[in-house]
């Protein structure tokens, strides 16, 4: 069974309207509203909507996991912008991932550490791969030549960025083009389950002085440009014959 997750409600609304989704029933699990659904070649499908933050998105990522034993997660959303030449409404497929906010804050600042690690001991925390389950090249789910996908780096932390010097470090620090608040903690627990994983974010703002305006502004619409790959990723997902329930 293939889960699709993501983390409000604008990009919820933005899911449910994919092409390709059939009727829901829906049940309460754990507090999380899983939508069970059809895909149109008859598989099963679950929907979540995780919450904003890394605890909210690994319950979710869990519960899709482990009680209805997803064999692949496509985490879709929106996202901050890192990287200047990537414009609002482009979507980011995360071909790599890493946390900024968990290590040790000493007097000389603060030095991101690998989640889990004890943060004296840890090494200073560096962007991990996700795996591209689809057998393919991302850019081939390209609608035509003007479709914005491209492929980078994204940070998570449980922090709405709106500082652009900020953005400029976690850029520096680790390469990143676009910020989260959820998606290395849906990383860690695909990883931990053996799950494929598909991360798709759309970019709302530029993470600076301006970037809550901006989000309110361009959320719901950037829902929707990151939702319009769901179709294209669940049909080769189902292809390699990750959908049977």
């Amino acid at each position: 069974m293939i889960g699709i997750i993501c983390a409000t409600d604008e990009e919820l609304a933005a899911v449910l309207r994919s092409d390709g989704l059939g009727d829901a029933t829906v049940k309460s699990v754990a507090g999380l509203s899983v939508f069970r659904m059809t895909w149109r070649d008859g598989s099963p499908v679950v929907v979540a909507k995780t919450g904003m933050g890394k605890v909210n998105a690994a319950m979710a990522t869990t519960v899709l996991c482990d009680r209805y034993h997803c064999s692949a997660i496509v985490f879709v959303g929106v996202a901050g912008c890192l990287d200047p030449a990537i414009r609002a409404g482009d979507t980011v497929w995360l071909t790599h991932v890493a946390c900024h906010d968990y290590g040790m804050r000493t007097a000389d600042g603060f030095f991101p550490v690998k989640p889990g690690l004890l943060p004296m001991d840890g090494a200073r925390a560096a962007s991990e791969a996700v795996p591209n389950p689809l057998g393919c090249d991302p850019a081939e789910l390209r609608a035509g030549p003007d479709d914005r996908l491209v492929l980078g780096v994204g940070v998570t932390g449980d922090a709405f960025i709106q500082s652009a010097e900020a953005a400029d470090q976690l850029r520096r620090d680790f390469g990143a083009v676009v910020v989260d608040m959820e998606s290395y903690a849906v990383f860690q627990v695909c990883r931990s389950f053996g799950v494929s994983l598909v991360i798709l974010r759309s970019v709302t703002d530029d993470a600076g002085e301006e970037s809550s305006q901006d989000y309110m502004r361009n959320a719901e619409w950037c829902a929707e440009q990151a939702a319009a790959y769901i179709h294209r990723i669940v049909d080769r997902l189902h292809g390699l014959g990750a959908g049977a329930a």
